[in-house]
């Protein structure tokens, strides 16, 4: 599994929830890499949870899911199962370790996105089913920025628009990126009819169409002088490409000369 793989699990994750908030196991997270789950924990969008209140009775081969039981004696704890659907069972002990879970939300995305734009969070933050204010974007204008759970997943709200949360959220080079140009140029060039969705497609195909304009013009550095006028740079529309590759499952150029 790659970064690019944990942060598509985490986000749908939490996109699939019931109220926005997603919960992962110790053994989930080992299967991921080290270093991305501890940069996941350090940026705040994996944080420690409440231990589970049930799991899994190894007590026999059925491997029910039960409720536990946790007891202290001494300053120590202890967890178990009371099996009832077996003779001769009876109690099952459970690893405390088994117990811990991590949480992901909707919540601790939008504080995410909040500190990576570097904006500051509404006192009073909108308590709508599956929306979160993530604050208010200066660029040659000001508009406020939503998360929100859709039709198509986890979406940023901006200036009219509402882009997949994965188009200006990535895992490049051992890190996370947030595209906040991207964002930039849509706070400065609002949609004409509002809460309009973009086609990440589409949007390829703009620039694409200039590039090939460009190149029919003479235009020196053709992609550069393109993607420049659309307020992004080359590696962003390559991701934008790899992202059109992976939810297509075809092939593209991603980069294009």
């Amino acid at each position: 599994m790659t970064g690019s793989d944990a942060l598509e699990a985490l986000l749908s994750r939490v996109a699939a929830s019931y109220d926005g908030a997603a919960f992962f196991s110790p053994d989930e997270l080992d299967k991921w890499p080290k270093a991305v789950v501890a940069t996941f924990k350090k940026a705040r969008l994996l944080s420690a949870a409440t231990p589970a209140t049930s799991t899994s009775c190894d007590g026999c081969e059925r491997y029910c899911h039960m409720p536990v039981e946790i007891v202290s004696r001494a300053g120590r704890s202890a967890a178990f199962v009371l099996c009832d659907k077996e003779n001769g069972i009876n109690r099952v002990d459970v690893p405390l370790d088994r117990l811990e879970r991590w949480q992901a939300s909707g919540e601790a995305i939008a504080a995410h996105l909040a500190r990576e734009l570097g904006v500051n969070r509404p006192v009073s933050a909108s308590t709508q089913a599956k929306r979160w204010e993530v604050g208010r974007l200066r660029s040659k204008r000001v508009e406020p920025v939503a998360l929100t759970i859709g039709d198509q997943g986890l979406a940023v709200e901006v200036a009219g628009y509402s882009v997949r949360l994965d188009e200006v959220l990535w895992w490049k080079a051992g890190r996370l990126e947030l595209d906040r140009q991207g964002l930039s140029a849509f706070v400065d060039n609002p949609a004409s009819v509002p809460t309009g969705r973009t086609d990440l497609a589409a949007r390829v195909a703009e620039i694409d169409a200039a590039i090939v304009d460009n190149r029919r013009r003479g235009v020196p550095a053709p992609v550069e002088t393109a993607v420049k006028a659309f307020r992004m740079t080359r590696q962003r529309l390559s991701q934008m490409r790899k992202t059109l590759e992976k939810r297509k499952g075809v092939n593209v150029d991603v980069n294009p000369c």
